[in-house]
């Protein structure tokens, strides 16, 4: 090799241990970004130590759960039905009267029997991301986590099916910030499913802050509200069929600011993916 090329060779060398060098000081220099649920956090409020409140995630005795405590309109009551069911976030009848239970921060889901005097509840799948999405349609139950869509027909009479898997065709975006679902079926038969915005305030990603609905199958999905930040419920006229859902406003404008919403599709826009 002559010297010239030594000597190119030498200073592409130089080069590049300088801009590693470079990248990693600013690389250490920068700071890492705030947690999603941070973002929009005023200055004024910089040394705040609020925080999301984790959900109790053991079980708690009958004896602690101060029901009494609850008041209701006249003519109402509150009892204690089923307890052992940790982490519950959401809930779907059978068709034969069980209940499953989905969760978050554990990654199960629960059947709960009543055996008239008692109710004993199993673990039907465990060790997803975040759960809390169950339905149930024409004797099978949906579950609906982060990145899986599971389908268990018949399991109210056998208790120990294996799942189907649609995951592949639902399409599901990845971001796990305000994305546990809530599902209701329509009465259209088609699954409604939420996508919430992946952050407390920002223009979010196409595939998000919008309610999209399938036929069963995760075929045919279409886009039926957009500009959704954050629904955890939602429910159809018994009469009209509309669909009316409620919509979480952003963080970090103190107690009674903004307003949250309550919503109605009225029309439906048929938007095809």
């Amino acid at each position: 090799m002559n010297d010239a090329l030594i000597m190119t060779a030498r200073r592409i060398v130089i080069a590049s241990t300088i801009a590693c060098s470079a990248s990693l000081a600013w690389s250490q220099d920068k700071p890492a970004p705030p947690p999603a649920w941070q973002q929009g956090k005023p200055t004024a409020m910089a040394d705040s130590k609020l925080a999301p409140l984790a959900g109790k995630l053991t079980e708690t005795a009958p004896s602690e759960i101060p029901v009494g405590k609850i008041k209701v309109p006249p003519g109402f009551k509150v009892e204690l039905w089923a307890h052992g069911i940790p982490g519950g976030r959401a809930m779907a009848r059978g068709d034969k009267g069980k209940i499953y239970v989905g969760t978050r921060g554990l990654g199960r889901v629960y059947e709960v029997t009543d055996a008239g005097d008692k109710r004993v509840s199993r673990i039907v799948v465990d060790k997803l991301v975040q759960p809390a999405g169950v339905a149930f349609m024409n004797g099978s139950l949906y579950v609906m986590a982060i990145d899986k869509v599971l389908r268990y027909d018949g399991i109210e009479d056998n208790p120990t099916i294996q799942p189907v898997d649609l995951t592949g065709k639902f399409n599901l975006p990845p971001e796990q910030h305000h994305n546990w679902k809530y599902l209701a079926f329509g009465p259209d038969k088609k699954l409604c499913v939420p996508f919430g915005a992946p952050c407390n305030i920002c223009e979010p990603p196409e595939q998000y802050a919008q309610i999209r609905r399938y036929n069963p199958d995760g075929s045919g999905m279409e886009v039926i509200a957009r500009g959704v930040r954050n629904t955890v419920g939602f429910d159809f006229h018994p009469k009209t069929g509309e669909l009316w859902f409620a919509d979480h406003g952003r963080d970090w404008m103190g107690d009674d600011r903004p307003q949250d919403e309550l919503n109605r599709i009225a029309k439906t826009l048929r938007i095809y993916i």
